[in-house]
């Protein structure tokens, strides 16, 4: 016996509220998740949804990084497009989409006129013109593309703050981001929004912010004060992927255990 299993990634209802989500989305994911033996979500309120639409036995593992392979690039050295942003350099890496809060980045840089503000990641189309006026805007603001997998880790850990400046919205509050386990592989100072309850845990370890007034005060506090690298580390190690699969063949071999008494 293999146990049907599914794997929800930063999903939300109605009916998945990424770009391009088709309109039967919904209810067909919504069957499959109950007609599955082994039902896995990267965060609390994904739980809590997916049990509320029904779905027993909803289990809880977030999202992770690959550890050996971020610190091994971070070991590489600092990349040569990088050296020649001043610092302190404030970055982004991930997805330049909806959820990315331009209002906020434009404060940043306002906020900071003497920091490199460093994005790397896909651009999605959408967005490409309101970054490329508020660079215009703000000169102090660079975007540097898409960065192979295996060199993101050279390119976080040359960053003197990163930063998670996504909405805060219902998608963000149901979602784990990767660019979190990934900043704390490369041990480096975080400062993201308080998106869910189960951010609280952090606390004491990434710089936590509930409007965009406080998250400029928590890039200051991250400048001033840096990161509890040991932490960090020990985070990272704890949610690498290689963790997170084992946790989940756990799973899979619990619930094939049951159906085969």
């Amino acid at each position: 016996f293999l146990p049907r299993t599914i794997l929800l990634y930063d999903c939300n209802d109605d009916p998945l509220e990424f770009p391009g989500a088709p309109k039967w989305a919904r209810g067909y994911f919504t069957r499959l998740a109950r007609a599955a033996d082994v039902v896995v979500a990267v965060s609390g309120g994904l739980v809590k949804r997916l049990v509320e639409a029904g779905v027993a036995k909803v289990h809880r593992i977030g999202n992770g990084v690959d550890y050996d392979l971020f610190v091994k690039a971070m070991a590489s050295g600092e990349p040569g497009e990088i050296a020649a942003f001043r610092r302190p350099r404030l970055g982004y890496s991930g997805a330049i989409a909806q959820w990315f809060d331009i209002e906020l980045l434009d404060m940043v840089a306002s906020s900071f006129p003497e920091a490199s503000i460093v994005l790397f990641g896909p651009i999605f189309e959408g967005r490409r013109r309101e970054l490329d006026q508020l660079r215009v805007r703000r000169p102090n603001v660079h975007y540097i593309g898409s960065i192979p997998y295996e060199k993101l880790g050279a390119y976080t850990g040359s960053m003197d703050v990163c930063m998670i400046p996504l909405q805060m919205n219902e998608l963000m509050r149901m979602a784990d981001p990767n660019k979190l386990y990934e900043y704390a592989a490369v041990e480096k100072p975080i400062v993201t929004f308080r998106f869910s309850e189960e951010m609280d845990e952090l606390a004491g370890m990434i710089y936590l912010a509930g409007t965009r007034e406080e998250f400029i005060v928590k890039i200051r506090e991250a400048l001033e004060s840096g990161a509890d690298r040991p932490k960090l580390r020990e985070y990272a190690m704890r949610c690498s992927w290689q963790a997170r699969s084992d946790a989940m063949v756990a799973l899979i071999r619990s619930a094939a255990a049951s159906r085969g008494r």
